[in-house]
């Protein structure tokens, strides 16, 4: 099995040097973003993020912000909930926000690299502008 997957590997054709470029600045803004932490809150109807560690770009912590939310926010009392009804047990607590902590890192991960794509079109296209 190991060699099937070692010759089609092999057989893969070579990706364009645009298609590697684009693939490294996925890699770098996704370390990077790994790196970021933040804070969201939504009172009164305002969201308010607040980037506790940067990631020194300010479009790259603004995609953390977006991603918290637009996942996390939608879910906030849904994750409560499950907490509460779960109650003091820990291990209740776990099982019950299982199931969330799933969807939540399902969205989180989709909800990014969408975000991740767009900044780098936006950025192609002010360096194609830039170039022009």
């Amino acid at each position: 099995m190991m060699t099937l997957a070692l010759l089609l590997v092999q057989a893969a054709p070579a990706p364009s040097p645009l298609a590697a470029a684009a693939e490294d600045d996925i890699v770098v803004i996704g370390n990077r973003l790994n790196g970021w932490d933040g804070k969201i809150s939504y009172t009164f109807g305002i969201r308010n993020c607040r980037t506790t560690k940067s990631t020194g770009d300010k479009e790259i912590d603004t995609i953390g912000c977006r991603v918290l939310a637009d996942c996390f926010l939608p879910m906030k009392q849904r994750i409560i909930g499950a907490a509460k009804a779960a109650g003091r047990d820990a291990e209740k607590r776990k099982a019950a926000q299982a199931p969330l902590n799933a969807e939540l890192t399902a969205c989180f991960k989709e909800r990014r690299a969408t975000l991740i794509n767009e900044l780098l079109d936006r950025r192609a296209a002010k360096r194609s502008e830039a170039g022009s």
